[in-house]
């Protein structure tokens, strides 16, 4: 008589054999997704403008309405300049404002920027004009382009705004659509 045949268990030895190759290719997995993430990572656009040290040129344009902006400086636009100087992340740095449709509020045209901070692509200073007036900016750059709000206090009332920069030599910065048509003409 012949012995009964015992049933293997389904894929045991198959498992059994798979177990050094199934690691293997979880290992291969783990260094492709490390070097894909490590390459783009390097490629991220915020890593172009990493360094924002040297001159930036553009334009501030004040928002209509509200209770704290002067009806006689609605779209008012002024030509600036910063020349940012950053150590790490922290940004410091001259301020300029000159006449563009209307002369700077309280004519402070110099500044100095302080406690300014630039993680890659979001932007955040304060221009001290040293009179007790002070002006807050945030907004975000990349790619040699930046764009935000600013906040203004101090002598003279408060003012609320939107502002664009290119890196200097980067040509012109992209007119708003913000403004009223009439005055895009002055717009550089």
């Amino acid at each position: 008589m012949k012995p009964a045949c015992r049933a293997k268990s389904p894929g045991i030895g198959r498992f059994a054999n798979d177990i050094p190759n199934d690691w293997r290719r979880l290992a291969i997995l783990w260094a492709n997704l490390v070097i894909f993430l490590a390459i783009a990572g390097a490629r991220t656009p915020a890593l172009a403008d990493a360094n924002l040290t040297g001159k930036w040129t553009g334009t501030s344009i004040v928002r209509c309405g509200g209770r704290e902006n002067r009806i006689s400086r609605c779209n008012a636009l002024q030509n600036i300049t910063l020349d940012f100087k950053q150590a790490g992340a922290k940004i410091s740095g001259k301020y300029t404002c000159a006449f563009g449709t209307q002369n700077c509020l309280n004519l402070h045209e110099k500044g100095d920027l302080v406690g300014g901070s630039f993680d890659g692509s979001n932007l955040m200073f304060t221009v001290d004009f040293r009179t007790g007036a002070t002006c807050r900016f945030n907004g975000a750059i990349a790619s040699g382009k930046g764009q935000g709000s600013y906040s203004c206090t101090g002598t003279g009332g408060r003012e609320h705004g939107t502002w664009r920069i290119n890196r200097a030599g980067m040509g012109p910065v992209p007119k708003s659509e913000k403004v009223a048509p009439a005055l895009r003409q002055y717009l550089p």
